[in-house]
């Protein structure tokens, strides 16, 4: 069995090649999917990140910056850099809905809050 090789603890291996958009792992990314959804940014950048590789999802950028964009925007570092290295690769368009996707997932985290009281 071949080593796998490691990366530091929330680097971002974007030039890895992936033969499959979903292996049918699923298991784990429902866990950070749920993590992801209560505003822990942590979970938001792995998240994007799962898009980004499509791991345990099927990959999709413009849903990968819609979490890389949330965990950023609460000052995660990983998400920030992730955030400027997709903006290189996606077109203004894909930007625009990444950003409309963020803002309206805002609206229903705030809404569900209050809804909570």
């Amino acid at each position: 069995m071949a080593a796998r090789a490691t990366r530091p603890h929330g680097a971002v291996d974007w030039n890895r090649v992936k033969g499959s958009a979903s292996r049918g792992r699923g298991g784990g990314s429902k866990v950070v999917s749920q993590s992801g959804r209560t505003e822990f940014a942590p979970a938001q950048y792995n998240l994007g990140n799962c898009y980004a590789e499509g791991e345990g999802v099927v990959k999709n950028e413009i849903e990968s910056y819609k979490w890389v964009l949330l965990a950023a925007a609460q000052g995660n570092q990983n998400g920030r850099k992730a955030v400027a290295i997709l903006e290189i690769r996606l077109t203004r368009e894909q930007i625009a809905e990444g950003q409309k996707l963020a803002r309206n997932f805002k609206r229903i985290i705030s809404t569900d809050r209050c809804a909570a009281l």
